[in-house]
């Protein structure tokens, strides 16, 4: 049996950072999925981010706490998990580097 090729395509651009797909098909004709983000630039994003001020002065306005890479994201709707609030700031307390907030969010 002859292997397909794999295959990449671009899905989305955030922040300068792209995120992309390949399509693996293994010996069994398995196939599956791997999904990479480059998060250099969401990394730079919140750095410079976290030198400005948090607090809005509009009541209803969300306060940004971090940027989530849209790799992760995607895995977080796939398990239903980006409908966990505790869930998510955890995350960002486990990865700092995504977090703007300097401060524990749980």
């Amino acid at each position: 049996m002859a292997l397909e090729p794999s295959s990449k395509a671009v899905f989305s651009s955030y922040l300068g950072s792209k995120k992309y797909t390949v399509r693996h098909v293994d010996v069994d004709g398995q196939v599956y999925f791997e999904t990479r983000q480059d998060c250099a630039p969401i990394v730079e994003h919140v750095k410079q981010m976290r030198g400005q001020p948090m607090r809005s002065t509009d009541s209803i306005a969300w306060d940004l706490l971090g940027e989530i890479p849209m790799s992760v994201f995607g895995e977080w709707m796939r398990d239903g998990r980006d409908q966990d609030p505790k869930y998510i700031r955890r995350w960002l307390d486990q990865n700092p580097t995504f977090k703007v907030y300097g401060g524990s969010l749980l």
